[in-house]
């Protein structure tokens, strides 16, 4: 198993406690990486993550670090991009970053609702 599926499969596993769990998912929202630190979850010295919750009425759109040069994409990422990245709880792993991917879905079909 890749160490991105490995990071994908642990977030996974967070957000299903956090589901199931009203009490790790207040830590979670409040401490993320306290949360993170006792599920064995190691965060670099320095680095902050912040866990935020999608409900019905409000979605979290991520806005990624501005990259610091524009290179060209390699036929891997090329392919990523023009296939699309879907993922069972609706979270992926890309270069270390989480992405919540369900808002396309949610755009997705409310346009269509609208177009009939």
């Amino acid at each position: 198993m890749s160490e991105k599926n490995a990071k994908s499969n642990e977030i996974q596993e967070l957000i299903k406690k956090a589901w199931n769990d009203e009490a790790f998912k207040a830590k979670l929202l409040t401490d993320t990486n306290a949360a993170l630190k006792e599920h064995g979850i190691d965060v670099p010295a320095g680095v902050t993550i912040k866990a935020v919750e999608n409900t019905a009425n409000v979605i979290h759109i991520l806005i990624p670090q501005k990259p610091t040069s524009i290179s060209e994409l390699s036929d891997e990422q090329l392919q990523q991009a023009a296939g699309g990245i879907s993922s069972t709880y609706g979270t992926v792993i890309v270069d270390g970053t989480v992405i919540v991917n369900n808002i396309s879905t949610n755009i997705t079909n409310t346009s269509a609702a609208g177009a009939q």
